[in-house]
């Protein structure tokens, strides 16, 4: 009786992952301790969101609180799902503290395999025009022109993940533009 009590306790703490299809329908759920365990077994989707200030990208390292490549420059705003959580209320969670005014974008989702496991990643961009939202990042960021970015890429300096993505959202982002 007591294991079993101990059972419940320590299953009302465990984070609950979402498991995702190609095209983002959950269709399972695993505690995030499991998927750890079994990296690249389950899919998971993850909220990414871009910060574009004044035509430039805003990059920081990433937290010591993500689930992997941590301290690599990457955008400053992510959120891996979980259970029961929508997208809504993950952007909500990420830009509400930066934005009041400007509202996230959907620009694309694709697909993205690291070590640490599969991930469905759900990719926004948040176009600020307000000096005051942007420093409500913190200030270990600073903004990078397009171009910076793409010359600085394959060097080591940016996660992964955003190495994948730069010649994917610098295409979307002028394409937008007109530049």
């Amino acid at each position: 009786m007591f294991h079993t009590l101990i059972a419940r306790i320590m299953r009302r703490s465990e984070v609950w992952l979402p498991v995702v299809d190609d095209e983002g329908n959950v269709i399972d759920k695993v505690p995030l301790c499991v998927s750890q365990d079994q990296p690249g077994r389950y899919q998971h989707a993850v909220v990414r969101v871009l910060v574009w200030y004044q035509g430039k990208l805003y990059l920081k390292p990433r937290s010591g609180k993500t689930l992997f490549e941590q301290g690599m420059v990457d955008i400053p705003l992510e959120k891996v799902l979980r259970f029961g959580e929508n997208i809504e209320e993950a952007l909500a969670s990420l830009c509400g503290d930066v934005s009041s005014s400007a509202e996230p974008r959907f620009l694309l989702k694709y697909k993205h395999e690291n070590k640490e496991g599969h991930w469905l990643i759900l990719l926004y961009v948040l176009p600020l025009t307000d000096n005051d939202e942007l420093n409500r990042l913190g200030h270990d960021g600073k903004c990078w022109p397009i171009q910076q970015v793409k010359a600085n890429s394959g060097k080591g300096f940016f996660s992964r993940i955003l190495e994948g993505e730069i010649q994917l959202f610098s295409d979307l982002l002028f394409s937008e533009s007109g530049h």
